[in-house]
């Protein structure tokens, strides 16, 4: 599904190697944890996946494509496949809950009809139906995480990309995130998972990949 083919990233004007010659096979189906320390690199790996970055050398392929000879039409249609969670959740501020995860079903030229039925049902399983119709600052942490996560699976991608999701949460509303997480992967939706909270890993199963300085250091 995803592969990195000998992948590096630089950032010159940082001369910082974010990635050092990553290979990395990930298959449909799979839950995989991204673990290491800030600044290992998790963030910049997730990015080449979704295309908001590109490899210095070597190479990034989804679903056999390679991502950096993209045209915009074709990373367009990538990213409809892919959903992405953020630590810092991104939502629109003056748009409400529901308005937020309706974003990208309203890009794909989805009609309100199919949106409201789509999302209704994704509210209610994320138990945000009383919160369809506030604004992201009348949220706990919790529930914007969750708007989030309706927004990233609106458009029922196959690959979802979380990066630090619950990173500033609590760890019973960490694990309560974790726990949608597991039941996404269950139903079959493929998971990349960045985070430095190991205690995490250890509760819900996946692979596990460690990184450090830009370097996958263990894999098992």
């Amino acid at each position: 599904m995803l592969t990195y083919f000998k992948a590096s990233k630089i950032y010159p004007h940082r001369k910082v190697f974010a990635l050092r010659n990553i290979s990395l096979t990930i298959e449909q189906g799979e839950m995989v944890y991204m673990l290491g320390p800030t600044g290992s690199g998790k963030t910049t790996l997730l990015e080449l996946a979704y295309r908001a970055q590109v490899p210095s050398f070597g190479q990034v392929t989804f679903m056999g494509k390679n991502l950096k000879h993209l045209s915009p039409a074709g990373v367009s249609a990538i990213r409809r496949q892919i959903g992405v969670i953020f630590q810092d959740y991104r939502l629109v501020p003056y748009r409400t809950s529901f308005e937020n995860a309706s974003l990208p079903l309203e890009v794909q030229g989805y009609s309100d009809k199919s949106i409201k039925k789509r999302l209704e049902s994704i509210f209610s399983w994320l138990a945000l139906e009383n919160k369809r119709d506030l604004f992201p600052a009348e949220l706990s942490g919790g529930e914007q995480q969750r708007v989030a996560i309706a927004r990233a699976i609106a458009s029922e991608p196959i690959l979802l990309l979380a990066d630090e999701p619950t990173a500033n949460l609590d760890r019973e509303t960490a694990h309560g995130i974790m726990s949608v997480l597991s039941t996404l992967h269950q139903r079959g939706m493929s998971i990349v998972f960045a985070t430095h909270n190991e205690e995490l890993t250890r509760k819900n199963p996946g692979r596990i990949i460690k990184l450090r300085e830009g370097r996958i250091v263990s894999e098992g």
